[in-house]
């Protein structure tokens, strides 16, 4: 009879330690499957990190761009503006000049 009990007590320790084993074995998996899943979300976030960087960096060189290209357009606006002035002198003053010599002759007449 000891025999037999001490083999059901071995085989109920056996089974014990062949369930407590599964459930760390389940556990370390379990354990396994969150560190990698938590190492993806800190890929995912370093990638959006990169990229969101990358947009702002491209947003920061458009718009230093367009502020060029409106502080040429200025520039360009300016030198037309005053390109007509000079011309509109150059052609007003002789004009002004003959009709205040015509004036002044037919005041004399």
């Amino acid at each position: 009879g000891r025999v037999k009990l001490g083999e059901t007590r071995g085989r109920k320790i056996g089974a014990d330690a062949e369930d407590e084993v599964s459930m760390l074995e389940k556990s370390a998996a379990e354990q396994r499957e969150k560190a990698r899943e938590e190492e993806e979300k800190r890929s995912t976030l370093e990638e959006i990190t990169k990229y969101r960087n990358q947009a702002q960096q491209s947003a920061m060189e458009a718009i230093s761009a367009a502020q060029e290209r409106a502080s040429q357009a200025k520039e360009a606006t300016k030198d037309t503006v005053s390109n007509a002035a000079k011309t509109a002198t150059d052609y007003a003053y002789p004009a002004a000049e003959k009709a205040k010599s015509a004036a002044v002759q037919a005041k004399d007449v």
